[in-house]
């Protein structure tokens, strides 16, 4: 008896190694051009909020100042600030106020962000410093040269509000900067004076790579 044997042809197919190989180089191109982008994205995402939030504290102390005619003031009573004490929490009076629908947290800041009522200098003079802590009792820790590059105080009133940022990485104060101030209002990492000009100003790095920033919102 003659048994028949059908061949069958498999049409199951498979990778080369070589084709393999080409697929694995194209995914790791991918995610080695892709991967620091999306970390990018997210760390803009995070520098975009603070100032959103800052943005925030700066229109409701406007609300609170057309509704009380005062900026040192809670629910119409006035506060008192004078140096070397501040007045902090000062987005806890805006909330019971209701002018906030929260107290201000940004990403960029691990520590406690503080909203401040400080007195400003009587003068438009003197160099502008960066303040070391937000209890700070030197007056030209609460200057600001809105203006230029020259690091002489433009703010001369008796009371200003104030975001106290302790313990920010330098690359973020940096970028956070550039985003409310602009580019020609900042200094390059590590500058040995930290950023003394514009809206947002910022500590020296002393080398842990954090630094201390004050960005002004407003005064009177």
């Amino acid at each position: 008896m003659k048994i028949l044997r059908n061949n069958v042809k498999s049409n199951a197919t498979a990778f080369t190694l070589i084709e393999m190989i080409g697929v694995l180089a194209v995914i790791g191109i991918l995610a080695a051009l892709l991967i620091p982008k999306i970390f990018d994205a997210i760390n803009s995402a995070r520098v975009n909020g603070a100032a959103v939030s800052i943005n925030t504290i700066k229109t409701a102390t406007a609300d609170h100042y057309a509704k009380y005619g005062i900026l040192n003031s809670s629910n119409g009573n006035t506060l008192t600030v004078a140096l070397p004490s501040t007045v902090t929490n000062f987005d806890t009076i805006l909330l019971n106020e209701q002018m906030l629908d929260k107290t201000l947290s940004v990403k960029i800041c691990p520590s406690n962000a503080m909203v401040e009522l400080v007195q400003v200098p009587s003068t438009n003079s003197g160099a502008v410093t960066p303040a070391a802590t937000y209890n700070s009792s030197t007056a030209t820790d609460w200057a600001f040269d809105l203006a230029d590059t020259n690091g002489v105080n433009t703010v001369a009133g008796t009371v200003g509000v104030v975001v106290y940022l302790p313990n920010v990485l330098e690359s973020d104060a940096k970028a956070l900067n550039d985003v409310i101030d602009g580019p020609a209002l900042g200094v390059p990492l590590l500058a040995p004076t930290g950023d003394l000009y514009g809206r947002v100003k910022y500590t020296p790095n002393t080398g842990s790579g954090l630094v201390n920033m004050t960005i002004y919102v407003t005064h009177r």
